[in-house]
């Protein structure tokens, strides 16, 4: 080893990590909250997630999340096209239809509702006015115009790559309506990004910890985070199926993370080594009877050969297998040397008594075989990783000096 060396204990910077919205101010395009922890902005809440609330037909929660956008906008009686002057009403729509409509609208197609069927037409140019100025639209998605005969997007759809074509002498209209696709349907498009996914803007992203006293239906969250109501519904992203989401009740607490019972860690799949997860908030108190089937668990609570053997036990079969409850078995098992040591049986069948946990004595009363409580469990898990990973470290010198000087800084904080 040559110089100074330094060794570091890992540190999640939880507070680097937290993002929080409630009512914050909303992207003057797109009607939705903005992006970034920086602007406040609010969590996607995309395709995976909706489709995991439409198997279960939460469709309330859908419409809930997803109106977060709607606007009016008027629509002739007569010919069912959208922005027309001509006998028209309003209905109520949501702004990432407009914008997909533009989009459309550029690349020659129309949208027309009658008698509350939508059908594909061709889209009349001639209703739109003709500009001069190549830039226009810088706040209004709707606001399409014929610029040099072409039908161009309004400002605030367009991309540097349209800009640079409608700057050329000859404007390449086929690769026009190339870009023009690409900004629809591409996976960062618009129909992606504002249609198939909303963004919550009652919502919170932190790392996660455990709290074994909390009821499985409980989260919390922090003291300052106010997400403007007390139900919500946890996810653990990628949302894989059904149990990556659940119905929770919020409560809170003065640290920086979310917390919730480990018992549910299997159902996320996720542990507490930095992983983070996404709390979107419910306005409405009644979503809670469409989303209780989140929280149902299919699994068995029993190992199934346990059950096998409770329920056979008088039976010689599984004990000719090797399965069996016998306390004088295990006994032997250990005086002859085959498997265990004597603090194992004592742990079994008499008594934990004594452990030792970050430098703390603890006296546990009971033994596994008659059963222990939550907290003496809880206890005894992380002595147990604890012990797992400085046996890991301890393997290498380097590995185990490093471990020492890790406890050294701890410990003297």
């Amino acid at each position: 080893m040559v110089g100074n060396c330094k060794y570091l204990a890992l540190r999640h910077q939880v507070e680097d990590k937290l993002q929080y919205c409630n009512n914050d101010s909303l992207d003057i395009i797109s009607k939705q909250p903005k992006e970034g922890k920086k602007n406040k902005g609010g969590l996607r809440f995309g395709q995976m997630e909706r489709d995991v609330l439409l198997a279960i037909n939460a469709f309330n929660t859908i419409k809930e999340i997803w109106n977060i956008d709607q606007i009016e906008i008027p629509k002739s009686k007569d010919t069912g096209l959208f922005y027309s002057n001509k006998n028209s009403e309003m209905i109520k729509t949501n702004q990432y239809f407009i914008i997909c409509l533009s989009y459309l609208r550029s690349l020659g197609y129309d949208i027309s509702l009658k008698n509350d069927t939508y059908s594909i037409i061709d889209f009349d140019s001639s209703i739109l006015p003709i500009s001069k100025e190549k830039y226009f639209g810088s706040d209004d998605p709707s606001d399409l115009r014929i610029y040099r005969d072409i039908v161009v997007l309004p400002n605030c759809l367009r991309n540097n790559v349209i800009n640079s074509l409608l700057s050329k002498p000859n404007i390449n209209v086929k690769a026009l309506h190339k870009e023009y696709k690409k900004l629809l349907i591409n996976k960062n498009g618009a129909f992606h990004k504002f249609f198939e996914g909303h963004r919550s803007n009652h919502c919170f992203r932190s790392v996660i910890s455990p709290d074994p006293n909390l009821p499985l239906d409980v989260v919390k969250i922090p003291y300052g985070v106010n997400i403007g109501t007390n139900i919500c519904i946890l996810n653990r992203q990628p949302t894989l199926n059904t149990s990556s989401m659940r119905f929770m009740k919020i409560q809170y607490k003065e640290d920086k993370t979310i917390s919730f019972n480990p018992l549910l860690c299997k159902s996320f799949n996720a542990d507490f080594d930095g992983d983070e997860m996404n709390l979107y908030g419910l306005m409405d108190k009644n979503l809670e009877k469409e989303l209780k089937v989140l929280n149902k668990e299919g699994d068995p609570v029993q190992d199934y050969v346990l059950c096998d053997y409770l329920s056979l036990k008088d039976l010689n079969e599984l004990t000719f297998y090797g399965i069996t409850f016998s306390e004088n078995d295990i006994k032997i098992m250990i005086d002859s040397g085959s498997k265990g040591k004597e603090f194992n049986y004592n742990h079994m069948f008499i008594n934990i008594g004594k452990v030792t946990y970050n430098k703390k004595i603890y006296e546990i009363n009971g033994c596994y075989y008659k059963g222990i409580n939550e907290c003496d469990w809880y206890l005894l898990s992380m002595i147990t990783r604890n012990n797992t990973a400085s046996i890991a470290l301890n393997t290498p010198i380097s590995g185990y000096l490093q471990s020492v000087t890790n406890q050294l800084i701890l410990g003297s904080e």
